[in-house]
Formats: structure tokens, C-alpha cells, sequence
């Protein structure tokens, strides 16, 4: 048990600033004990809803380590909403303790009342499938594109060239929808030591990270909170899994927490948040192929922004090449919506995703929508398709036989091996990997072990029932 303070809050200019003090036993797992979340516009809103943001990034560190965390004045509403978080999560992780008590000297009723009826949701956006999928299909709501700058690219105010470029796009693409788009800067991903705590926790956590276990979709709304007052009361968060990966990404073989079931408790105030777009990402492609292919939006989804100085994307990361694959797969020209392709784009490089840790579920349902007969050879996609139509995606056992080496080091030693492992290109950090059918074995003896000595019912032996 530990103790989380939030205190010394200051807000100017658009700018809210968060201290946090930590009990000793926490103080390895901060980085930084001072977060920010800076805004385009002007906020109008209790101090109960400024220290939403700093709240729903600390939490999960308080469950893991079974913390309290105190501050003086919090909404209510998104209190109770993270008790009932709380409970959901203790079936899927039966590991962590999950006794966190928020301990707020005052506890407010916040209201939320649009300016403007006809513009009341917000829609998290950063550009890619998911979110222009929503964007799209909720034109007739004049969703407010709400964009981060720090969550997919840290630290801010790294790539500043690259996010100029963005901001200017992706303004110009709103005007052009006649929608609302901001800006929220912010460090949120500099306060927590991700890497310590997903070492010192990797069993309680299924081996992935804390962001795809316990703060993603959490983190990114609760930074909305503030800008919601007067503006929306209704916020949508883009689906990035759909119902058919429940057989390949079962919920208690690889828990995630943004899905409809989590993301719909998080709440504040009034606001209800609508898990948006439940269905796999090829048929969103297609959903939006016609704006693609006239090139009225631009798809931002690369994760190595650093090699992408010139444009939005780089063209050979995983994600890229991901979504490369699919576009060429939906006869969709990449070319047309922020991506550089030509004939002598080597198959290798789009194929390369499927044999990245963890997708098994993208390259299943890709290929059950590939027809039996190929029409279409965009870029040479015949080959491509021919291919993935054959593939099955191999088991992660050696990266987590080079991960169990990381986890059973001491902390300052792993951190040398993990250099050596980049050095080497070997994978350990994986957002959300496959576990083996034995490593799920072995992760329920150990749930069931730990539920007989505190007395709580068997409810891990559901882990194992697609095995």
C-alpha cells in the first residue's frame, strides 16, 4: 500500500498544471512529478473536472501497487465511475489488487450545457482508420475533432516540424467539413516510468503494457474532460478491435481496456462516452473509400514519425505497412490519402506487419474477405493477397523466452539488456501480445493460488476457455 497526492494545482492561459507526491515506496515508478495539459481555447470548468486528467493517468499505477490516491476536489460523477472501473477490471486481471480508494476532500455535481445543440459531441481523433471511420459515419453530429500532441509521439514538444505540418492539414480537412478541431498539448505520458512498472508487474499485466492494459482509452478521454464544458456532452472513442477478434483476442487471454464494456463506464459530470464504430477496420476502408480515393482526406498512421520528415507517414513501419496492405485490398490508392507507394514498393515490406507480435486477429479477418478470384493488381496486390490468403501467423514463444530473460533481471540490469535487444532488433515490448496455451496455464495456477490464499472465488479458470 502507498499513498498518490495530487496538489499544487495552477491554471493560466488555457494551461492546467498538476503536482503529484508520492509515498518513497512509489517514488521508482515517477519519471516526472509535474504533468500539463495545454488547450487552443478557453476552458470553463471546476477545478473537480481540471484534475480529471491527472487522476486517470496515475490510477492504474495506484491499482497495481494497491495505493490510495488523495485530492481535494474531484467530480463526482468520474469518481464513481473509476470505483465502478475498479470492480469490472478485477475479473479480467486477478493479479492486481484493485483496492484503490480516491480519497477527495470534496466530491462535486458538475453539469454540462452545450452552447450549441447541434454540435453537442466530440470525437477523439488522431487521423487514422478508426477515427476518420467516425469521423465519416457522424458527420450528421458535427463531431469536434479533438487531436493530441504528446500521446503518440513523446515527449512533447518532439517533432514540433512534423506537428505544425499536421495541425495545418488537419485544419484544413475540418474547414472543409465544416467541423470544429483542437489541439490539447500535453506530457501525460512523461509522468509514469512505463518500463520499470511493466517490469516489476509483467505478470499481473499478461506480459503487455500498462497503456493497452489499464490507461489508453482511459488516459485519452479523461484529457477531454476540461474542454467538454459548454462545448459537449456526448464523446465518441473510435473502436480499434470489433466482435470477430473475441475468438483471437479473447478478453481474458489478452485484456485490453479499450473496448465498449470498459470505455462506456468511464464517465463525468453528464457526459456518456459512445464506443464508436464496433466493426473490423478493412470494412471502414471500404466505408470511406470514396473520400480517400478523391483524395478529400489524408490517413495519419505511422508510428515512426521521426522517419516521415516530409510527409505524414513513413511507409515502412508496422502500422504502415498495415495499413497499406488494407487500402491495396479495398483497390484504395495509398497514394491518395498521405501514403507513398509506387510498383517497386517491395511485398516484403507489406507483409511485414502480419509478422509482427500480436496481429493474428487483422490477418484473420483479412483474409477471410479475400475472394477467390483476383481482379485487382494495385501495385502488385495480386501477390500480396495470394500470400496473406496462405499465411498463418507463428506463436510468439521466442520473444517471450527473450522477455522472461528481461523480467527475471533486477530492474538496472534489464535496462541494459533491453539495449542490447534493440541493438539486436529483438521485440520485448509488445502492447498486447498472444500468449502460448501454456503461459496461460501457468498464469491461471498462479491466479488461483492467489484467489485460495485471500479467500476469492476460482474466476481466472475462465482464462483458459478457448484453449
Amino acid at each position: 500500500m502507498g499513498d498518490i497526492y495530487v496538489n499544487n494545482n495552477k491554471f493560466v492561459d488555457h494551461k492546467i498544471t498538476n503536482k503529484i507526491t508520492v509515498s518513497k515506496d512509489l517514488e521508482k515508478y515517477i519519471r516526472t512529478y509535474e504533468m500539463f495539459t495545454e488547450y487552443d481555447c478557453n476552458i470553463h470548468a471546476d477545478e473537480s473536472i481540471l484534475n480529471i486528467p491527472i487522476i486517470a493517468n496515475i490510477v492504474p499505477l495506484a491499482w497495481l501497487t494497491g495505493s490510495d490516491i488523495h485530492v481535494e476536489n474531484l467530480d463526482k460523477t468520474f469518481k464513481e465511475s473509476l470505483d465502478q472501473l475498479q470492480s469490472h477490471f478485477k475479473e479480467f486481471y486477478p493479479l492486481i489488487p484493485f483496492n484503490t480508494d480516491i480519497k477527495a476532500e470534496r466530491l462535486v455535481d458538475n453539469k454540462i450545457t452545450p452552447e450549441d445543440l447541434s454540435r453537442r459531441t466530440g470525437l477523439l481523433f488522431s487521423g487514422g482508420v478508426d477515427a476518420t471511420y467516425s469521423m465519416i459515419t457522424n458527420l450528421t453530429k458535427k463531431p469536434r475533432l479533438i487531436m493530441y500532441w504528446g500521446v503518440e509521439c513523446s515527449p512533447y514538444p518532439k517533432y514540433r516540424d512534423y506537428w505544425e505540418r499536421v495541425i495545418e492539414q488537419y485544419t484544413h480537412m475540418a474547414d472543409s467539413f465544416g467541423l470544429d478541431f483542437n489541439i490539447v498539448k500535453t506530457n501525460v505520458l512523461e509522468i509514469l516510468n512505463l518500463r520499470r512498472i511493466e517490469h516489476r508487474y509483467h505478470k499481473e499485466l499478461f506480459y503487455g503494457s500498462l497503456w493497452v492494459r489499464l490507461q489508453e482509452s482511459l488516459v485519452l478521454l479523461s484529457l477531454a474532460a476540461p474542454l467538454s464544458f459548454n462545448r459537449f456532452d456526448k464523446i465518441l472513442i473510435a473502436a480499434s478491435e470489433w466482435p470477430d477478434t473475441h475468438e483471437t483476442l479473447d478478453i481474458y487471454n489478452r485484456p485490453h481496456i479499450a473496448r465498449p464494456e470498459s470505455d462506456e463506464i468511464i464517465k463525468w459530470a453528464n457526459l456518456n462516452v459512445d464506443h464508436d464504430g464496433f466493426i473490423d477496420r478493412l470494412t471502414k476502408i471500404k466505408t470511406i473509400a470514396e473520400y480517400l480515393n478523391h483524395g478529400k482526406i489524408l490517413l495519419r498512421v505511422c508510428l515512426s514519425r521521426k522517419d516521415a520528415p516530409n510527409a505524414l507517414n513513413c511507409n515502412q513501419c508496422e502500422k504502415c505497412c498495415r495499413t497499406i496492405a488494407q487500402l491495396v485490398q479495398a483497390k484504395v490508392d495509398p497514394n491518395k490519402c498521405g501514403f507513398d507507394v509506387s510498383d517497386s514498393t517491395p511485398l516484403n515490406i507489406i507483409k511485414e506487419y502480419y509478422l509482427k507480435v500480436g496481429l493474428d486477429c487483422f490477418a484473420e479477418n483479412s483474409k477471410k474477405m479475400i475472394p477467390d478470384k483476383l481482379e485487382c493488381d494495385l501495385y502488385g496486390s495480386k501477390q500480396y493477397l495470394k500470400w496473406l490468403k496462405e499465411f498463418n501467423v507463428p506463436e510468439q514463444t521466442k520473444e517471450l523466452f527473450f522477455r522472461d530473460i528481461y523480467d527475471f533481471l533486477p530492474y538496472p540490469l534489464a535496462k541494459i539488456l533491453a539495449e542490447i535487444y534493440k541493438i539486436l532488433k529483438i521485440e520485448i515490448h509488445f502492447g498486447n501480445p498472444k500468449l502460448p496455451k501454456q503461459r496461460i496455464e501457468k498464469i491461471t495456477k498462479i491466479s488461483n493460488n492467489h484467489a485460495k490464499i485471500n479467500n476469492e472465488p476460482k474466476k481466472s479458470q475462465t482464462l483458459t476457455k478457448l484453449h
